[in-house]
């Protein structure tokens, strides 16, 4: 189906959119004017209306108040004869002047029970009817201070009249009575100058009381007593009287009549004043000029338009000569040549634009002609026979190498099937099936094939293509084939190498199994006597463990064989010495007292020298203090014999280490003060330990001259058994020592277990 849009011209589109924008536009403008003077017209009317309702509803009102205030003064005066005294209370009306009230159709009086017991003039309700079914002797004897009835047809006046009641109290301000005064409602005073005001032709007023729902006056006499709207005929009116709306408005009234209204609610009772106009008659000035507007915009329209049509006819002239000569270009019926440039303008651009695409498509047409004479001469010139064939199995191109092969020229092939070339059975069945399979699928197909050629049978491998359209279906295929003869032949030689190789690869992997055997078998031996000498060095450090524990038991043992039998004794004779020297006589020679002092003074050396001793073989203090205090107490000595300052820090964890952690830590710790001493030239010897049972670092530093550490591989280190000890002792216990040492930097032995 045709898009109807985009078969309109520009200059159309442009029209009908330039002239809507105008037409919107001008229409808008002159819809936007009226609505506003509407508006203004609407707002001017309503503020006449509100005049007029103000003063009538303001003098109802007091209408209305002074007719209530009449009977109060009334009731005043006929307090005196209540409250059972009819016949007083009928002499008092009758003697009393009732022209200067408000109520020339008549006043009565009733008792409590709604019984008329005096009136003048005569009634119709005589004396002794009753009143009580009435509305406002209810409201009244209810407790209001006034009430109006409801507007009924008189017996005695023409037309309407309208009842005002007010109770009579007797001297203690007790409910007597109702006073009731009639007076006729198209009285000059109350609504007769009402019923006779003009609004214009069509204006009215009205005066409504919701609650009796009916029309009281109107200035349309055909309107009084009659029935308000009833609810949802008019709801501008709802409003008024539901709301107290009392606002303008425009509404249809009861009538089919659109109207403006606005009204007013009276306090004195409970009516609402509306004042209305027909907005034919309201709005009847601005109908003139709304249509004198709207004939000015619809002449500016069409000028518009027409104005807009001959310029875009002319401006888009060149255009249409230009789409015309494109057309016989197109067409062929002309050659591709550039178009003559009118006006420099957007179209002369556009026309421009088309020559330079013309330019372009000659360069690109004589590209393509030169880039299909190479690719023509390429594919006819190669040695590969290629040929094009159609979906009905036709042949549409065979290039020239077919004569190598064939006794007949490409021409011979073109627009024939196979069955039509008389090719044999087998191979025209096989192609019909290799290209079905092609056009069906739209896959390439790749196979090689034997086939009696002129210069004998040779293997060709043939590479079907499917060319496909727009849709993506088949409609051609395009054969490549290349003669492959000597490449099989290659392959065949190649094969029979390989089974020739794989025979001498099997004999060869025959002799390397057994080798291989051979070799297992020797390294199966090697394997197990390397796991005697590693089995060995496991019980070697076993037995080093176990020497070192049963070492440091025998210097335990020693120690305390020298602190216990030794220096006892030691100490026995010293006190025994002492005694001697003490119970010799005076007169004994000088000689004895000088060697016995000698003696002495060798005991206490002797004795000093045993604690020494067993202090070396194993410290006290390491059992009962700790590492820390053992560390501290050697460093001491060890100052003191070689003035090298040592410091501990650190302190031992909550928990002890194991007694065979810490005498490897003392004893580390002895070789390496001893190798500083030695060999490092220190002045300052640091000792840290931090950690807890689970984990613990143990460092050794000093300030000395170092060494390098290649020197220990090359056994040119006098102290490198000292620090073979060292980590045998670490490694015994669980841990690895790591040795940091340079010339000048001092050495670092730190050990983690």
């Amino acid at each position: 189906m045709v898009d109807f849009p985009r078969t309109i011209s520009l200059k159309t589109r442009v029209l009908v959119l330039v002239s809507l924008l105008i037409i919107i536009g001008i229409w808008g403008l002159a819809a936007g004017t009226a609505t506003v003077l509407q508006a203004d017209l609407e707002k001017m009317v309503a503020q006449q209306l509100s005049g007029t309702l103000d003063y009538v509803s303001a003098d109802l009102d007091h209408e209305i108040g002074s007719r209530i205030n009449a009977l109060n003064r009334l009731a005043a005066q006929l307090q005196p004869a209540l409250p059972a005294d009819p016949a007083r209370l009928q002499r008092l009306l009758e003697q009393g002047s009732l022209s200067g009230l408000p109520f020339p159709v008549g006043v009565l009086c009733a008792n409590r029970r709604g019984l008329v017991v005096a009136g003048v003039p005569p009634l119709g309700e005589g004396v002794g009817t009753s009143i009580g079914a009435q509305s406002y002797f209810r409201e009244v004897m209810a407790g209001a201070a006034h009430a109006v009835g409801r507007p009924a047809s008189g017996t005695s006046a023409r037309g309407p009249v309208l009842t005002v009641a007010v109770p009579l109290k007797d001297a203690a301000g007790n409910m007597a009575g109702v006073l009731v005064g009639t007076s006729p409602a198209s009285d000059q005073n109350l609504f007769g100058q009402l019923e006779q005001t003009k609004i214009g032709k069509t204006g009215y007023l009205i005066v409504a009381s919701p609650r009796d729902k009916l029309i009281i006056s109107s200035s349309d006499h055909s309107r009084i007593l009659t029935s308000i709207p009833h609810k949802g005929v008019n709801p501008l009116f709802d409003r008024r009287v539901d709301e107290g709306f009392e606002g303008p408005g425009i509404s249809v009234n009861s009538r089919g009549v659109e109207v403006l209204s606005l009204s007013r609610h009276m306090k004195s009772a409970d009516w609402v004043v509306v004042a209305g106009i027909a907005t034919s008659e309201a709005f009847a000035p601005i109908a003139a000029l709304k249509h004198q507007v709207y004939l000015g915009a619809l002449l500016i329209s069409l000028a518009v338009a027409t104005i807009l049509y001959l310029v875009l006819r002319w401006q888009l002239a060149p255009l249409g000569v230009a789409a015309a000569a494109m057309r016989r270009m197109g067409g062929g019926d002309t050659a591709l040549a550039p178009i003559a440039v009118a006006r420099h303008d957007e179209i002369g651009e556009l026309v421009s634009n088309f020559n330079t695409l013309v330019a372009e498509r000659q360069q690109l047409f004589d590209a393509l002609s030169a880039s299909e004479l190479k690719y023509r001469a390429l594919v006819e010139n190669i040695p590969d026979l290629i040929i094009r064939i159609g979906a009905d199995n036709r042949c549409l191109y065979v290039s020239p190498s077919c004569r190598h092969y064939s006794r007949h020229p490409p021409e011979h092939y073109m627009g024939k099937t196979l069955a039509e070339l008389r090719f044999p059975e087998q191979s025209t069945r096989f192609w019909t099936d290799l290209l079905a399979d092609v056009f069906t699928s739209g896959q390439t197909c790749n196979c090689d094939m034997e086939i009696d050629t002129l210069i004998g049978v040779r293997v060709f491998n043939w590479q079907v293509y499917p060319e496909l359209d727009e849709s993506g279906r088949v409609i051609s295929a395009v054969a490549v084939s290349r003669d492959i003869t000597e490449r099989k032949r290659a392959e065949q030689r190649i094969r029979e190498l390989n089974l020739d190789l794989e025979r001498r690869v099997a004999a060869r992997t025959d002799e390397l199994l057994v080798a291989n055997q051979s070799l297992e078998e020797e390294i199966g031996e090697r394997k197990l006597v390397e796991s005697s000498a590693l089995d060995f060095a496991a019980r070697l450090q076993v037995m080093t463990r176990r020497y070192t524990g049963a070492q440091e038991a025998e210097k335990r043992r020693l120690a305390r064989e020298l602190h216990d039998r030794v220096s006892s004794s030691l100490t026995a004779v010293g006190l025994n010495l002492g005694l001697i020297a003490r119970q010799l006589p005076p007169d004994a020679a000088e000689k004895v007292k000088e060697r016995l002092s000698d003696t002495l003074a060798l005991l206490k050396d002797t004795m000093l020298t045993a604690r020494e001793i067993s202090h070396d073989l194993h410290p006290s203090v390491l059992d009962y203090g700790g590492i820390v205090p053992a560390l501290e107490d050697y460093g001491r000595k060890f100052f003191d014999h070689t003035g090298i300052a040592v410091q501990v820090s650190g302190e031992d964890p909550e928990i002890r280490l194991p007694a065979e952690t810490e005498i490897a830590l003392y004893r580390i710790a002895q070789e390496a003060l001893t190798n500083c001493a030695k060999h490092a030239g220190a002045s300052k010897v640091t000792i840290s330990l931090n950690g807890d049972a689970e984990r613990t670092s143990f460092a050794i530093s000093d300030d000395g001259t170092g060494f390098d550490l290649n020197l220990l591989t090359r056994g040119r280190k006098t102290h490198g058994l000292g620090l073979l000890s060292m980590r045998e002792r670490a490694e015994a216990i669980g841990g690895r020592l790591k040795l940091e040492s340079a010339p000048g930097k001092g050495t670092r032995i730190h050990i983690e277990i």
